[in-house]
Formats: C-alpha cells, structure tokens, sequence
C-alpha cells in the first residue's frame, strides 16, 4: 500500500516520553503500536486521551500523539462530559466514537485476546480494564 516504515523497539519510558513529546514539544513518531484499556468500562476515557483535540490546560488529548482534531468528535465528547442521563450520555459518546473510526483518528490494527481459565467449580468474570481481581472470581452455584 505504499507504506514505508522503520521498526525502532525502545524501553517503555523512553518510548512514552518520545511519542508524546519529541523534539520542538511535537510528537516523534507518526505511527505507534499501543494498547488501552478503559477502568470506567464506557469510551469517554478512551475517546478523551486519544482522539480528543489535544490542549494541555483541559487535558483533553493528552495521548492524541498524532494531533487529530476533529469537531464532529469533540463537540459529542464535550456535550457527553456535562451529560448525567446515562442514555444520552452513551448517545453522544457513540457518536464521538462512529466519528472517531470513520475519519481515522484511530486506525485498530491490533486486538488483544484476553483468556482467563478456572476450575470447573469456580467462575471468573472477566474485566474491560483487564485486571483479575479476588472479587471478579466467584464459586459456581448449581
């Protein structure tokens, strides 16, 4: 497809440190290969840290290492944020996403496949955030 591109693997303090503010302040990669997960279990963290407009004073973007800004994701972003309805709220947060992929601020190239095994007797709920925790794993009752 015409894409020329060089492998660097980097420890992880130094890579963070690269893609969020190389040299003049701006991000040194174009393309990264990362992964994240939501602790709230909904997409307004998601869409906030990486594909939000970046600005430093609100926080917003601050993982938007490629600097996408879009208004059609912003504006239902922003709206969701002062929204209590939870019904509306994950509206306008599905809108910022459907925005989000169809004008690429992200590109998924990568899914992670979680597995979690137990003995029969024992059920382990599995986790957005991707955590095992002692309160998640529960015994089967028949």
């Amino acid at each position: 497809i015409g894409i020329q591109a060089t492998v660097e693997t980097v420890p992880q303090a130094a890579f963070f440190t690269r893609a969020s503010t190389g040299a003049g302040g701006e991000p040194e990669f174009s393309f990264i290969l990362v992964g994240w997960g939501a602790s709230t279990g909904e997409a307004s963290e998601a869409l906030r840290g990486l594909v939000a407009t970046f600005n430093r004073e609100t926080g917003m973007g601050a993982a938007n290492r490629g600097r996408f800004s879009s208004r059609t994701v912003d504006a239902p972003l922003e709206e969701a944020f002062r929204t209590v309805d939870d019904t509306r709220r994950g509206q306008l947060l599905r809108q910022s996403m459907e925005a989000a992929v169809a004008e690429l601020g992200v590109i998924p190239i990568h899914y992670p496949l979680n597995t979690w095994a137990a003995r029969r007797a024992v059920r382990v709920e599995a986790r957005t955030d991707e955590y095992t925790l002692a309160m998640s794993v529960r015994p089967v009752t028949t």
